[in-house]
């Protein structure tokens, strides 16, 4: 194998999480497509030390200007492997979070989620497009679930929503959102810039959460999903998948372990809150539930103790 072919293998295993990209390269020219500017513009640098030529397209400068970008306008918007409502949920958004547009299709939209770079497709009719990333929130939904009201719609949010409170009264906020002036109880919503929301009150609101594979809300959620969500109510980014988290997270040991801190396993993570016990959404339980993960109650609680490989701290001052 020559150095430039090794050297494409290497940049496309680098890049392959977190972007979209197909590359190949035949008579000195690299061609496919890469997902954005950046990317390419890497490719180029990279590959500066040969004679190559370049037939690559760069996806987001296919998209129009009016939709480089999106926001969710639905409770929860799943993002699917493949452009199908069959396909595999891999991923969820909630109201009022942005994405990228990659490529526009004709139902099933290709898009990256700008807070996780999850990599997708969501159906376009759950978007309201712009052809700017505004990201001006002001506050959090801290309540489970709150209605907001709109002039023709009512919605249920879930909690950690964010919004952008432009006005209030005694009793309402009132949000600026795509769908137009939203109404809501002040005692659901918190200033985010003042939230301090402890652990045990940000687990209330998600105990007996149905299971949901690629979930990520108050609705349904998956294991890594409940963890990803938590964090970002307070403002933490870690990333959104087991492996992930498992790989770029602080590793701790056993005997250090404090509330906040992940407790991994295979293809499955928790939260440690404590007295030996652990917060985590089962598929096997069927939602988020708590287990005496060290001091094991039944078979599945000693089946769990026995699948750890290893704790994860998100930040030393969470």
């Amino acid at each position: 194998m020559s150095e430039p072919h090794r050297l494409l293998i290497d940049f496309v295993e680098k890049y392959q999480k977190g972007h979209v990209l197909r590359l190949n390269l035949f008579n000195k020219t690299i061609f496919g497509y890469v997902d954005e500017k950046t990317l390419f513009n890497d490719l180029v640098k990279t590959f500066g030390v040969f004679e190559m030529k370049f037939d690559v397209r760069v996806l987001e400068e296919e998209v129009p200007d009016y939709l480089k970008y999106g926001t969710v306008i639905t409770p929860t918007c799943d993002m699917r492997k493949f452009p199908s409502f069959e396909s595999e949920r891999v991923h969820q958004l909630i109201f009022n979070e942005k994405v990228k547009v990659l490529q526009v299709q004709t139902d099933y939209y290709l898009v990256k989620d700008l807070k996780s770079s999850y990599i997708g497709f969501v159906r376009a009719p759950q978007l309201r497009f712009d052809s700017k990333d505004h990201d001006d929130y002001t506050h959090l939904v801290t309540a489970r679930f709150t209605s907001m009201s709109l002039e023709n719609l009512d919605l249920i949010l879930p909690f950690g929503t964010k919004l952008k409170i432009m006005n209030e009264t005694d009793e309402f906020y009132f949000a600026e959102t795509a769908l137009g002036m939203g109404k809501l109880k002040k005692s659901d919503v918190s200033l985010i810039s003042k939230f301090n929301m402890d652990f045990d009150e940000l687990i209330k609101n998600y105990i007996s959460t149905p299971y949901l594979w690629g979930g990520t809300s108050t609705l349904g959620t998956d294991c890594s999903g409940f963890i990803y969500r938590l964090y970002d109510a307070l403002g933490v980014k870690i990333p959104r998948d087991t492996s992930q988290q498992f790989d770029e997270l602080y590793p701790i040991g056993q005997d250090e372990l404090t509330t906040g801190d992940l407790i991994l396993f295979k293809g499955h993570v928790g939260m440690y809150i404590g007295e030996n016990k652990m917060v985590h959404s089962s598929a096997s339980l069927g939602g988020v539930y708590v287990s005496d993960i060290f001091d094991p109650k039944d078979i599945y609680e000693e089946t769990l103790k026995r699948g750890i490989i290893g704790f994860r701290r998100v930040k030393n001052d969470v």
